[in-house]
Order: structure tokens, then C-alpha cells, then sequence
């Protein structure tokens, strides 16, 4: 992720909350939301040329509207195609919402991750998150509705080697307006 991809997407996001902290909430697309999901993808290590995949679960929860805070749980180890260790990862996610029915969704966030096997560097370290959500939403009432997504994160593990950690997948949340 090089230094521009960064002042874009800050500025994105800083434009999208300053224009979102004016408006009036007229209707449902404009009220916070409460949600949780579950999802399935392919998590994948690369280190330098080399890569190793896993498919698995992934779990969020999320609040806001049009800037939304989201926590994700990816269970499934990711192993490193190059040594024995593992990790798996939890992700606190920062973005605006573009759209009221079908949502757009740069966002910004940390990666964590915890270690395992015989050759890990550390148990746990901490790694800069980039990612985008797109999906539609389905109104079912006035105070529910249900998303399906699909997500894309990518994340620096290691910038000596490059070593990253990515996630594609989808997601279904369910979500209550308040």
C-alpha cells in the first residue's frame, strides 16, 4: 500500500463524514445500524512469489450508518508457504458507506493476528488494513433489513519479504435500525 492509496482513501472517508454530519435523518437509510454477520472466504499468506490459501468462516459485527466501525474474527489458520507457522486474524474496521441500497465501502483498519507452530517469529503482531465492501441491502421492515457483501481485505504483514495476508469472501448481516 504505498502513501498515496493512503492520503485517497483518508481523505474519501474525511470528505464522506464532514458531508454525512449535516444531513437530517428523513428515512431508514439514514438511521444507525446495528449488525452482525457471518461469512465465508478464502484467507491467503504470500511471502515474496510464494502463497497458501485456506477456506473458511468469518464473523462480524458492525455500528454506524454512512461511517461504519466494523469488527471482524477470521477463525481459519492461514499457514506461510515458505516455514511452518500460522495465524489467524481480528480486524477493527473504519469506513464510509456510498449508497443507500446497494453500498460501496473503502475502508482503513488494523489487522491482529496471533502466531502458531514450530518456526512462528512472534505469538501475536499488528499490521495496517486496507479493503472494500460492496453489497445490497434488503429492506424487510422499517427496523431490519439484511446485507449480503462481498468483502476484499489486504494486509501487511511484513514489508521485508513482502509478506501479506489477504481476504475475499462474502457476507450476510442482519441489521437493526435504532
Amino acid at each position: 500500500m504505498n502513501r498515496i492509496s493512503v492520503i485517497l482513501i483518508g481523505s474519501i472517508m474525511t470528505i464522506n463524514f464532514a458531508a454525512n454530519s449535516n444531513a437530517q435523518e428523513t428515512d431508514i437509510g439514514s438511521k444507525r445500524t446495528l449488525g452482525y454477520g457471518i461469512g465465508l472466504g478464502s484467507g491467503s499468506m504470500s511471502v515474496g512469489i510464494n502463497s497458501n490459501s485456506n477456506f473458511g468462516l468469518s464473523l462480524n459485527g458492525r455500528i454506524g450508518n454512512h461511517f461504519l466501525l466494523m469488527v471482524e474474527v477470521n477463525p481459519l489458520r492461514v499457514k506461510s508457504p515458505v516455514m511452518d507457522e500460522s495465524f489467524n486474524a481480528f480486524n477493527i474496521i473504519l469506513g464510509p458507506s456510498f449508497g443507500e441500497t446497494f453500498r460501496l465501502r473503502p475502508c482503513l483498519g488494523l489487522q491482529f493476528r496471533t502466531w502458531s507452530g514450530s518456526k512462528k517469529v512472534t505469538n501475536h503482531d499488528t499490521g495496517p488494513l486496507i479493503g472494500i465492501d460492496a453489497g445490497y441491502e434488503f429492506y424487510k421492515s422499517e427496523k431490519y433489513s439484511l446485507l449480503i457483501e462481498f468483502v476484499f481485505r489486504n494486509s501487511l504483514i511484513e514489508l521485508e519479504g513482502s509478506v501479506t495476508s489477504k481476504f475475499i469472501g462474502f457476507q450476510i448481516v442482519a441489521l437493526r435500525k435504532t
